[in-house]
């Protein structure tokens, strides 16, 4: 059983903050996905991200709750775009370059990897007081069940890409 914590919270923030290509039918029921868990988690927290529902003591840590969000969603690696890499592998190895190349996306994606990691720490440190004593509440798989809410998330192996819309 899966627990939620201010950690879960944050996270679920990135997430529904994502955007996700709806000609591809596993990122269109991964963005629902998402947005149900932010739901059910703000509703069990009893906190919304809606700017009009903080106060006003608490906008100014927001506006920081909405930058790191963005900032976490920024962060991508040289490859981030590329479907397939068979013909640039190829170029750079024909040229000797492909060995420092890969070296170095080695380097950039564990950076980034630490980069996401710590938006989600800083997230959740922002969170703590805006939380107040809702803060180190921890809830389950069935808390959310018990609102309506299932985290078991969309198996890809049930979804297609419609390639005429992507």
């Amino acid at each position: 059983m899966t627990q939620y914590d201010r950690r879960a919270l944050a996270q679920a923030y990135i997430d529904a903050q994502r955007e996700y290509n709806s000609a591809d039918g596993y990122q269109a029921a991964m963005r629902v996905y998402h947005q149900q868990i932010l739901s059910g988690l703000q509703h069990l927290f009893d906190f919304s991200f809606e700017c009009n529902a903080i106060d006003g003591t608490h906008k100014p840590i927001f506006l920081m709750v909405r930058n790191t969000a963005e900032s976490s969603l920024a962060l991508r690696t040289p490859w981030s775009t590329i479907l397939e890499a068979g013909l640039v592998f190829r170029r750079l190895e024909e040229a000797e370059a492909l060995q420092p190349v890969l070296e170095a996306s080695d380097r950039i994606n564990a950076l980034v990897e630490q980069a996401r990691t710590a938006h989600v720490t800083m997230l959740e440190a922002l969170l703590d007081p805006m939380l107040g004593d809702r803060s180190s509440k921890v809830f389950t798989s069935e808390d959310l069940r018990e609102i309506g809410i299932d985290d078991t998330p969309p198996d890809s192996a049930n979804y297609t890409i419609d390639w005429d819309d992507y």
